[in-house]
């Protein structure tokens, strides 16, 4: 071919390129013209109301652009309610790409929609139903054909933001920086949809990344799923580090409804507390029906391994189908099987499980748990379980009736969950023979501040009935308590208890941080002799104990706060009896020193007591050592009075006592000449055996006073001594 054949040619292409850029030019130019964004904004507001009810508003009218083909560009887009108040859907700007020639002929048909920073909120309502299912309404044609024809070659999102909500005001999942692509969308199309989001907020605390990629086909009147993977990397239900993925071998469904899934499987790892974790499931098919949810044939596995410790739990659960109220479920069984060091437990579980459609409850009935713990000592033990459970698919409502026994121990708990609620958890429980150091260790918890931690950490508000607490090795009667718990702290308020022959009413508080348990409580009639055994704290006075307290301690891990209380008591001690001290003989053995004030003591003697009608003090604490100023008691011929320091680590004890001989009142003839006087003596040395001696150097405490029936005010001294 000769040159100027081509350059012929090339010249005949440079005039047909002219011509179609002029005349794209000229269209474009008449599009501009002749565009009339107005008129779309309202045809566009009265087809959303016409159709849906719903207002649709933007900041400007769209415009027309070419970026390089015509673009329908739409700023400050807001889709609101039907009925109310609030803006469901929003975006900052949506771009949509138009065909030119159909353009031409003033038809809108759209080829790609681009939606910049749109924000979702998707509400279930109280009938169950979803807030936004109207919108499925947007393309029916039986009213009237769309103004607009839709030609998607695809959708893309970007920086998107989706909160579904239980009810109005309980947020359920929130994902944001939402990134969505997606391939044609025509009846006859294949594509794939890719995305990706951050989960702020979930079930669980769930929070992390997520990843969509799936395969679908569109038939005339359904669309078909080729496969479908969701993989999610973060945290949930106390899991860290997690990394599972869900996997979809093919599923179908309707336009406007969610598919059936068949052929899913999760594969996933990462860590529980100190536990590393997998998890394996299996599923034959999810399908939502009617807005219920029903699962076939599911399988799954979860393996902790700290270590030290491993634990499986394994669960068949063939149906889950939607049944009325009073039908019953399918049945289902779980297996737990544990091995430590020292022992290894197994678990089964067997129950009926369905779908409530009425309150969107996965229910749980007929449960009846079996645990038996082989091993040495505290590590053999057994506990039986059985009641209901039942929670919505997203746990942001829930309630459970359950009874439960552990050894002696019984457990009835009636209790509901509601994420909107403050605190989310209610309930009422009421038990038997609870003894919190035991039941720690069947827990493997260190001792009751790790029990009572756990229990601090969850916020709930509740009543609780108990017959026979102990800790520590203390022990109550009859018990309740308006409990409070969350961020920490567990409140034990309106407390009344029946313990050692007497009553305990008041507050308990305990704080995880520093362990610190606090103490605001009145008792009175406690029989010491009792209580002092229970403590394995010999004391040398006896008798029924009255009076308040507000103390607190950190809780060791036994369970025991003796050793390092602080804050203040006053009590009285009635019908009360001094071990170890019979004052008559007392006063023998020290009367030659008495003339000249010379030396004088005695040791206390075990088989020996002196009666009072009352025994009062007040004393405060720091870290276990007691100053007490105020000391009194008195009986029908002599009064005491005084004060001094209690070491309650040590179980020691440095008081100046005055004993004061009244100068009426029956006494030993060889006593008499004894009548008036006032003697001073050192109280010393442990508490169960200490020492008494004559102390003349010491400044001579005040006179001693008869000690009250019962304690003025709380904090008031239950007697005075000078």
């Amino acid at each position: 071919m000769s040159s100027s054949v081509l350059l012929r040619i090339a010249k005949i292409l440079g005039f047909l390129l002219g011509a179609l850029c002029a005349a794209f030019a000229a269209s474009a130019l008449f599009l501009l013209i002749t565009w009339d964004g107005v008129q779309l904004q309202v045809q566009l507001a009265r087809e959303f109301r016409d159709r849906l009810m719903r207002p649709l508003a933007m900041e400007h009218a769209p415009r027309l652009r070419f970026q390089p083909g015509p673009t329908v560009v739409i700023d400050g887009l807001a889709l609101g309610n039907a009925l109310g108040a609030g803006i469901p859907i929003k975006a900052s700007r949506v771009e949509a790409s138009l065909a030119l020639f159909p353009l031409l002929r003033g038809k809108f048909e759209v080829e790609r929609l681009r939606v910049l920073d749109p924000e979702v909120k998707l509400t279930r309502e109280a009938d169950g139903e979803l807030d936004l299912a109207d919108l499925a309404k947007l393309f029916d044609e039986t009213p009237r054909p769309w103004p607009i024809l839709w030609q998607l070659e695809g959708i893309s999102i970007e920086r998107g933001r989706l909160e579904y909500l239980e009810g109005r005001k309980t947020s359920a999942l929130r994902f944001e920086r939402i990134s969505l692509t997606t391939g044609p969308l025509g009846q006859g199309a294949r594509g794939r949809i890719t995305g990706s989001a951050s989960l702020t907020h979930g079930p669980g605390d769930a929070s992390g990344g997520a990843e969509l990629d799936l395969a679908y086909r569109f038939g005339d009147k359904h669309y078909e799923l080729d496969y479908a993977s969701l993989r999610f990397r973060g945290e949930a239900l106390g899991a860290t580090g997690l990394d599972a993925t869900l996997n979809v071998r093919d599923g179908s469904g309707e336009p406007g409804r969610a598919p059936t899934l068949k052929g899913l499987s999760l594969r996933g790892h990462g860590r529980f507390g100190t536990n590393e974790m997998e998890v394996k499931a299996n599923a034959k098919e999810l399908a939502n029906l009617n807005s219920a949810l029903a699962l076939q044939g599911l399988e799954a596995k979860l393996k902790l391994d700290d270590g030290k410790q491993r634990g499986e739990i394994e669960l068949e659960l063939p149906a889950l189908a939607p049944r009325e109220t009073g039908q019953p479920g399918d049945a289902f069984k779980l297996g737990i099987k544990t091995r430590g060091e020292d022992s290894h437990g197994e678990a089964s579980l067997a129950g009926r499980a369905a779908f409530r459609s009425a309150s969107g409850f996965i229910d749980l009935s007929a449960l009846d748990l079996h645990w038996k713990n082989v091993g040495h000592g505290p590590a053999q033990w057994s506990a039986r379980m059985g009641g209901r459970i039942a929670f919505a698919p997203l746990f942001q409502r829930g309630e459970a009736q359950l009874e439960a026994s552990l050894d002696a121990s019984r457990l009835k708990l009636n209790t509901s969950y509601a994420a909107n609620r403050t605190p989310p958890w209610q309930y009422e429980a009421s038990a038997e023979h609870i003894d919190l150091n035991r039941l720690a260790s069947r827990l493997g918890l260190s001792g009751p501040s790790a029990l009572l931690s756990a229990l601090a950490a969850q916020p709930a508000h509740g009543q609780l009935r108990s017959n026979g607490v102990a800790v520590a090795g203390l022990h109550a009667g009859e018990l309740s308590a308006m409990l409070t718990t969350g961020n920490g702290e567990l409140l034990a308020e309106s407390l009344k208890a029946q313990m050692y022959g007497g009553t305990l009413s008041g507050s308990l508080r305990y704080q995880s941080a520093g362990s610190l348990l606090t103490l605001d409580q009145k008792f009175d009639s406690i029989n010491l002799a009792a209580l002092s055994a229970d403590l394995h704290r010999p004391l040398p006075v006896h008798g029924e104990l009255s009076g308040h307290w507000l103390l607190h301690s950190p809780l060791g891990p036994s369970g025991k706060a003796f050793n390092a209380l602080s804050g203040k008591t006053s009590f009285v001690l009635h019908k009360s009896a001094w071990q170890g001290m019979d004052v008559a003989n007392l006063l023998r053995a020290v009367r030659p020193a008495l003339k000249g004030r010379g030396q004088g003591e005695r040791a206390s003697q075990p088989r020996e007591h002196e009666d009072f009608d009352a025994l009062a003090m007040d004393c405060s604490l720091n870290a276990g050592l007691a100053s007490c100023a105020s000391f009194s008691g008195a009986n029908s011929w002599l009064r005491l009075g005084g004060g001094g320091k209690l070491s309650l680590p040590e179980g020691r004890l440095d008081w100046l006592v005055r004993l004061a001989i009244q100068s009426h009142g029956k006494i030993e003839r060889d006593l008499a000449g004894l009548r008036g006087l006032t003697i001073p003596m050192r109280l010393s040395g442990p508490l169960n055996r200490p020492q008494w001696r004559l102390d003349w150097n010491s400044p001579t405490p005040a006179p001693a006073k008869p000690a009250p029936s019962r304690p003025a005010h709380p904090l008031a001294s239950a007697s005075a001594a000078g």
